[in-house]
Parts: structure tokens; C-alpha cells; sequence
């Protein structure tokens, strides 16, 4: 089984105390459920589609996906639902598009477990000739500009999202 979340509307100017959004969820490449969430604290609101049951996706999630570390408060872990993926998978796309916001205005690389952003003066967008320059200069260095996207959120989404 593969699940994805797609058709996300996240409305961030509305998210209160959960994400405020709309999406659908995807098994195995047909829509399964809708999904959305007002922002005001409440659960989310979950409507299964012909032929699909929250339970089956619910159980695939709970075999599959890691539970939610609760260490660092002195909690049991929770085990992961719909509604904790769904909401992983949104925190996860905001991060996307803000690194890649990133990686166009600027070289990025980690230095001693942080993303680090160097911006060149007047440019708003970096070219290859950027690039070619910080690696002429610090040539230690690795850059996530140079690798493919995937890559470089392989790498970035522990220091961003805290995974």
C-alpha cells in the first residue's frame, strides 16, 4: 500500500492551533479520503471515499510509519494515526517549499548541525557562476545547491523539522 497526500490547500493564516487545510489522501494511487482541518484545536475531519476504510489505512500507518517521539517531554511515544501523518506530511511540505526558497536565493550548506544560507550582494536568485565562486572559495565545502532536490532535503529535514 502507498499513501500520499495530495490537492493540499494549507490556509497558515488561519491555523490556530492545528494546521487549517484541505487534501486528499491517496492509496495506491486512487483516492481514498478527504481530509481538512479548520485550525482551531479540533480533530481533523475524515471522509472515506467508495471502497476505502479508515481502519485499513489507519492500521497500514500503524505498521509502517515510526511513532511520534515524545522523549524530549518525558512522554511515552504515540502512535501514528491519519491525523499525525497527515499532519507530518503538511509540516513536511512547508519545509520543502521553504528550502527550496532557499536554495534559489542562496548557497546553503550545514556547518556543526545547522543549515547555513550565504547570500551574495544584489542577487537575488543564484546562478551556477555563485556556485562556482563559493566552491572556488571554500572548496571543503559541500553545498546543497549542487546536489539533487531529494538529496538535499534528505539532509536538510533533520535540521528543519526536527525528524
Amino acid at each position: 500500500m502507498k499513501i500520499e497526500l495530495r490537492n493540499l490547500k494549507h490556509m497558515k493564516s488561519m491555523s490556530q492551533e492545528t494546521p487549517c487545510y484541505t487534501a486528499t489522501v491517496y492509496v495506491d494511487g486512487a483516492p481514498a479520503v478527504d481530509v481538512e482541518n479548520r485550525g482551531r484545536g479540533g480533530a481533523d475531519v475524515q471522509r472515506p471515499r467508495a471502497g476505502s476504510t479508515l481502519e485499513a489505512i489507519n492500521a497500514f500507518i500503524a505498521r509502517n510509519v515510526p511513532p511520534i517521539s515524545m522523549a524530549k517531554h518525558g512522554r511515552a511515544d504515540i502512535p501514528c494515526d491519519l491525523e499525525l501523518w497527515c499532519h507530518a506530511e503538511i509540516w513536511d511540505a512547508d519545509a520543502k517549499a521553504q528550502l527550496r526558497k532557499l536554495l534559489k536565493s542562496g548557497v546553503i550548506y550545514v556547518d556543526e548541525g545547522e543549515l547555513v544560507q550565504i547570500r551574495f550582494k544584489g542577487m537575488k536568485t543564484i546562478d551556477e557562476q555563485c556556485l562556482a565562486h563559493f566552491a572556488k572559495t571554500r572548496p571543503a565545502v559541500s553545498t546543497l545547491n549542487a546536489m539533487p532536490f531529494e538529496a538535499a532535503w534528505a539532509i536538510a529535514k533533520p535540521l528543519m523539522t526536527g525528524a
